[in-house]
Order: C-alpha cells, then sequence, then structure tokens
C-alpha cells in the first residue's frame, strides 16, 4: 500500500469520526432546543386552560350581580313573591344559564329559598346539603363591596362558585343577604373550554393515578408537572384548589409534540447528511476537506447556537448552499418559521379578545404600564352597556355577542390614532385616551362616544338601541398603576349610572 493511500486511508478515517461527532453535536443541540419549545408552549397551554376556567368563573359571577343587584330579589328576601319565584327561577333559567344551585340567605343567615337542578333536568325544590355551605363559611353577611367566588366541594361534586350580597338596583346597602350560584365542574365543561383553545382536556376530581408520588409532589409544589407521555403526545397537569386553598382537583392538558417529531426527522436529515457528505470527501483530496465540509458544519452549528442563545434576531441560521447542508438549513429555517406563526397565533389569542378582536385585558394592563413608565399622561374611559342585559334576555346571546362586536367597531371608528380601545369582557370596554387633550375634550369626546353608541343597531332585522355609562379617571392624577386607575374609573362609572345611566362622569 503507497503511502499516499494510507493517508487517503487516515484522512477518510480522520474525516469520518470528526463529522459523526459533529452530527451528533447538532443533533444534541437541535433536541435541546425542541424541548425549551415544548416546556414553554405546555406551559403557555395550562395557563391558558387555568385562564378558561377563571373566565368561566366571571361569566358565572356577572350572572350573579344581575340577580343579586336587583330589587326584586331585594324584596323577595323580605315577602318570598311567588310571583317573582315563577318568573325567575324555573328550570329553563337554570339551564340556558348552566346552573346548578341558587341559595337565597337572609342577612341573618338563615336560608330563605333553595333550587337546585337535577342530572335529569328537573328542578328541586328547597333541598340542599347545607354542610359544604356552613365548611366553606358561605352563610355570613357579605358587605356591599365583598363576594366570593372560587371552586367548592359538594355531594353533588366539584362546583363554580359565586356568592354576592343582595343589593338594590343601584348597588347600595346595606345587604338584605347573600346569593349563591353553583355551576358544576365535570369533564363536559372542561371538554367545552377544550373545543375553544383547541386542546385536549381532562378533568381529575382526584389525583391522576398515571403520576407517581414524587411527580405529584412535584405537581402540587410548583402547580404545574410536565410528562412526556410517548414520542407523539406530550402532557402539562395542574392543580386546582377550592376557596380554602386545598387541592381540590387536576386538570390535564394534551399535546401533539409536533415539535419533537420535527426534531427528530432533522436529526435524521443530519445523519443521511453525514453519510452523503462522507461518500462527497471519498472522492476528494483531503486538503480539501475543510473548505468544502468542516467550515460549512461549523458555520451551521454556530447559527443555531446563537439562535440558542437569542443573538441571531432574524432567527434564521441562514442560507448554507444547495446540498445536504443546505436543505438542513432550510429545514431549520421551516421550522423556526412555523414555530414562530405559532407562537404568534397564541400570542395574539392572549393579548386579543376572540368576539371583538380588540385588546383584551392582558394587552390593556401592559400598554397602561408601558405608559406610566414612560411618565406618559392619558385618560382611561371605562364604559358599561345600559341595557345589554335585557338584549341577552330578550334576543339571545348570539345578537348580544352581534352587538359587542358592532359597538367595537363603532369605537374604534371614533378614536383617534394613538389611543386604545379594549374590551375587558361582558359589556365593558375601556379608552385610553391620549392626554394631548385637555378635559374639556375629554368631556366632547365623552359625549361623542354616548351619541353614537346611542344610534341605533340593526341586527337580524331587529332593531336594537342600546346607551352606555362611562366613567373617566386620569394619570397620575387618579392613579399610579394600572389596578388603582380601572377602580377610580369604574366608580366613576357607577356614579353617572346612578345619576340615570347614558352619561358620563369626569373625576375632579
Amino acid at each position: 500500500m503507497t503511502l499516499r493511500k494510507k493517508l487517503l486511508i487516515a484522512s477518510i478515517s480522520i474525516i469520518s469520526i470528526f463529522m459523526l461527532m459533529i452530527v451528533l453535536l447538532v443533533g444534541i443541540i437541535t433536541s435541546r432546543i425542541h424541548h425549551i419549545y415544548e416546556q414553554e408552549q405546555v406551559t403557555t397551554q395550562v395557563n391558558q386552560t387555568r385562564n378558561l376556567l377563571n373566565n368561566e368563573l366571571k361569566s358565572l359571577d356577572r350572572l350573579n350581580l344581575d340577580y343579586a343587584a336587583w330589587d326584586d330579589t331585594f324584596s323577595f328576601i323580605e315577602n318570598k313573591n311567588d310571583l317573582y319565584i315563577q318568573s325567575n327561577l324555573t328550570s329553563e333559567t337554570f339551564l340556558q344559564n348552566n346552573i346548578d344551585h341558587m341559595v337565597f340567605i337572609n342577612n341573618r343567615g338563615k336560608i330563605v329559598l333553595v333550587r337546585q337542578i337535577d342530572a335529569e333536568g328537573k328542578l328541586n325544590e328547597n333541598y340542599i346539603d347545607s354542610n359544604w355551605l356552613d365548611r366553606y363559611k358561605l352563610k355570613k353577611v357579605l358587605h356591599t363591596n365583598e363576594k366570593i367566588n372560587g371552586l367548592i366541594k359538594t355531594p353533588e361534586g366539584i362546583m363554580l362558585l359565586s356568592a354576592r350580597p343582595i343589593l338594590n338596583s343601584q348597588y347600595e346597602g346595606p345587604s338584605n343577604g347573600t346569593l349563591i350560584f353553583t355551576r358544576k365542574l365535570d369533564q363536559e365543561l372542561v371538554s367545552e373550554l377544550g373545543n375553544i383553545i383547541e386542546l385536549d382536556l381532562s378533568f381529575f376530581q382526584d389525583a391522576p393515578k398515571k403520576l407517581s408520588k414524587q411527580e405529584m409532589e412535584q405537581l402540587e409544589n410548583e402547580n404545574l408537572y410536565i410528562d412526556e407521555v410517548s414520542d407523539t403526545t406530550i402532557a402539562g397537569y395542574s392543580v386546582l384548589t377550592d376557596l380554602k386553598g386545598d387541592p381540590l382537583s387536576y386538570i390535564e392538558v394534551k399535546s401533539e409534540r409536533t415539535i419533537y417529531k420535527n426534531g427528530r426527522m432533522l436529526i435524521l436529515l443530519n445523519l443521511l447528511s453525514f453519510l452523503a457528505l462522507v461518500t462527497i470527501i471519498c472522492t476528494v483530496l483531503y486538503f480539501t476537506f475543510d473548505k468544502i465540509f468542516v467550515s460549512r458544519i461549523l458555520s451551521l452549528k454556530q447559527s443555531i447556537a446563537n439562535i440558542r442563545s437569542y443573538n441571531n434576531n432574524g432567527n434564521s441560521v441562514g442560507s448554507h448552499g444547495d446540498d445536504e447542508i443546505g436543505h438542513l438549513a432550510m429545514q431549520i429555517n421551516d421550522m423556526l418559521t412555523t414555530l414562530e406563526k405559532y407562537n404568534n397565533k397564541w400570542k395574539k389569542r392572549a393579548n386579543f379578545d376572540s368576539l371583538t378582536n380588540l385588546p383584551n385585558r392582558g394587552y390593556l394592563t401592559k400598554k397602561m404600564n408601558d405608559l406610566i413608565s414612560a411618565e406618559e399622561e392619558f385618560a382611561v374611559f371605562f364604559m358599561d352597556l345600559d341595557g345589554f342585559k335585557e338584549v341577552n334576555d330578550s334576543y339571545g346571546h348570539e345578537t348580544g355577542d352581534s352587538l359587542l362586536q358592532l359597538v367595537a367597531e363603532r369605537l374604534k371608528h371614533i378614536v383617534r390614532e394613538g389611543d386604545t380601545v379594549s374590551r375587558l369582557g361582558g359589556d365593558e370596554f375601556v379608552l385610553l385616551v391620549n392626554m394631548k387633550r385637555d378635559e374639556d375634550q375629554l368631556r366632547i369626546l365623552a359625549d361623542r362616544v354616548i351619541k353614537k353608541l346611542n344610534e341605533p343597531y340593526k341586527i337580524n332585522k331587529i332593531v336594537i338601541t342600546v346607551s352606555a355609562s362611562i366613567g373617566i379617571a386620569q394619570s397620575p392624577k387618579h392613579g399610579t398603576d394600572y389596578h388603582s386607575l380601572i377602580k377610580m374609573a369604574d366608580e366613576a362609572m357607577y356614579i353617572a349610572k346612578k345619576a340615570g345611566k347614558n352619561n358620563f362622569h369626569l373625576l375632579s
């Protein structure tokens, strides 16, 4: 064997070993990137599921408020009017609003009336196992601004609960008692929530048997446990606690490991590239080794490392030729593009209201915090539609949703560039107004909003008219953080409502 052949064989052997090391390193880095993205994806999905449950609680609480802050309910506690029961406490009311219990308690802690719907849709009267009322101390008198909501355990199962003080229609006290609403939290409700965000959700009243003792300890300590179930499925678990803070039930979020599957394909492409490249290198002299192979692999490796450390603002490994290495780079770029689109999709869901496509509470919170940090002056218009409940009751929630969409469109056309329109939920909207305007201009804008929203709405050949009550607070005059400004604007809105609705109140 000639020296030339020995040198060629030695070169090929060294190149082969070195190439194998490079491919394995790329595989490890790629797998790590996929693992990070999967963890973030599942964490986002679990948090989104918990937010949906919180929204369900808020929905039940808003429904309770409609009944609790009502003159008819306030009077019923004293006179037990049969007409009130016949008109408002029907099985249709329970089924349409997905309510399981209505419990009326007077201000002496005595149960006045109980209505419960059973699995067959039959309304049971004046029967309740009151142990859970005592366990969660729900017979106490609630003050005017006090409320209780959360999860509880009853003999019928785990329930969402809302307890509100019974006030008059002007939200004035003292409380004449307490009104309690419950809604069953079961697999059916959880599955409906899962359909909203297109995820496979499961509900466990007891600890999931598939989790070990150590995994359960991690879940209860961190309120999150992520389990790589298989090569195709990943699951996240979260603990739900009751009003006392004790673990009550568990939620499981399952999703496909699309990132992991793409990662395995990329690793396979790495191996195929290795075989193809070694075959090519064997046909050329070893002194071309670095130029046509190693330098390019190292460049690809560095690009992946930069992405991993977030140094590459373009979120791309760049172009690496038109061979196997280049194709691998294209696959990585395609994967990163897909991940970016997927991430943007979830960001939009997290920051925008799905009904009106307006910025939601989360977006509004960040926007206000940014303005406060920049020491910008702005005004907060807190708006509530007068008569919206009657629209829902008379024409149905689909018509109500259409009305909210039309209101959102009108608001978007009223404000100037630089102002923000957002929806907090229900029929509550918030305008962030640039304070280059003076207070007279704010009053003019508020009057324009009220007049514009007063114009009739035509929905499915139905003409609907609603009004709006607006409370206006200013930063930093009335607060220097999100919660205080929203609270002050909300209180101003209630002043406008008490003044007769279809009005605004600008805090002095």
